[in-house]
């Protein structure tokens, strides 16, 4: 005689709801929407918290750290214009069905993600297309920069406000001007340089030199840029 019942106990008043929040995890979509499989280790960290988190027992806080600024390709264009996006980095924090803490989320990106891109092999003796082959990623922003965003992002994070994110612009070789970058590099910003001035007026401050900073700088300021 077995020690289990055949009849399953009604679960209906007990069944964990699933956490109904968007998160970026785009890539993996991309995969399958284009017939792959997808054995990447990508959003570990994700999966075991929302297969853990009773948002029943608390919310779900997501804290955003960073927020990032760039000139990328948009690959939706025909002549693939590089744009002004966005991407930044949050925390997630939450319970479990007891109420006690899970393992944290960190470090999640939200903003960009790796587009798998196919290719069609075609029968060599007949010319008919015979199937699609992977082709590689590439890197696809979905956020466009504008202000209203940057303070919605800020407005949506659960334990930071406007002054304790870190605001970073990222310039890439294409951006620089008569010689001054060859190679990309990053600066940290404030809140009002990085959501109000103009990614060019940021490139400028970026590459001044040194012996010529102002503490008094702003866009206008006559003395910025000699």
């Amino acid at each position: 005689m077995s020690g289990i019942s055949t009849i399953k106990p009604d679960d209906t008043a007990y069944k964990r709801p699933l956490p109904n929040i968007e998160w970026n995890n785009k890539t993996e979509e991309s995969y399958i929407e284009n017939g792959f499989h997808f054995d990447k280790h990508l959003y570990t960290q994700e999966k075991n918290f929302l297969a853990q988190a009773d948002i029943r027992k608390g919310p779900i806080k997501r804290t955003v750290t960073k927020i990032v600024r760039l000139k990328a390709i948009d690959w939706s264009t025909e002549k693939r214009e590089r744009k002004e996006y966005l991407y930044y980095y949050e925390n997630w924090e939450g319970v479990n069905w007891l109420g006690i803490a899970i393992a944290p989320v960190t470090d999640h990106v939200e903003g960009y993600y790796q587009e798998a891109l196919k290719k069609t092999e075609f029968n060599p003796a007949t010319g008919e297309p015979v199937q699609y082959v992977f082709a590689g990623e590439r890197t696809k922003h979905y956020i466009p920069f504008t202000k209203k965003k940057v303070d919605e992002i800020i407005k949506g994070s659960a334990h930071t406000n406007q002054e304790s994110i870190l605001y970073v612009v990222k310039f890439g070789s294409e951006d620089a001007k008569d010689g001054q970058m060859t190679a990309p590099v990053r600066g940290q910003f404030s809140y009002d340089q990085f959501a109000n001035w103009t990614f060019d007026d940021l490139y400028k401050l970026q590459t001044k030199p040194w012996k010529d900073n102002d503490p008094n700088i702003n866009p206008v300021t006559k003395t910025l840029y000699k």
